[in-house]
């Protein structure tokens, strides 16, 4: 789990909204506060290749009875950084997430030079 400077730690992650949710108003039914980090992000990229992680911080003093309640409900607590690998649902390591973010940033360049290749045969001729 890693800290972070307001005294929380991450707890769970996970690529869909519907699940940190879930697994949030589950938490705070027990009384446990908690806070969500990169929700609007994972909105804005779920069109696309690669989305971003949405992760799930609760108290230290928290953090144990947090995990322990996620798993009882069929969560599983993340304990490596999201961002360094892709993870399914489960926690699983994929991959998928960090190659298609470069897959996208590829085509980014590709249609950015097609681009103004285009421009630049408009403006010659």
């Amino acid at each position: 789990m890693h800290s972070v400077e307001t005294g929380f730690v991450l707890i769970y992650t996970s690529l869909n909204p519907n699940s940190i949710n879930i697994a949030k108003s589950l938490l705070e039914s027990e009384g446990i506060p908690c806070t969500i980090e990169g929700e609007i992000t994972n909105q804005v990229m779920s069109g696309y290749v690669g989305t971003t992680w949405i992760k799930l911080f609760v108290p230290v003093s928290e953090a144990e009875r947090s995990g322990i309640l996620l798993e009882e409900a069929g969560f599983t607590p993340e304990p490596a950084e999201a961002e360094d690998e892709g993870r399914d649902e489960v926690g699983c390591s994929t991959g998928t997430a960090k190659l298609g973010r470069q897959i996208t940033l590829i085509l980014i360049a590709i249609l950015l030079v097609l681009g103004l290749l285009g421009l630049y045969t408009y403006f010659v001729q």
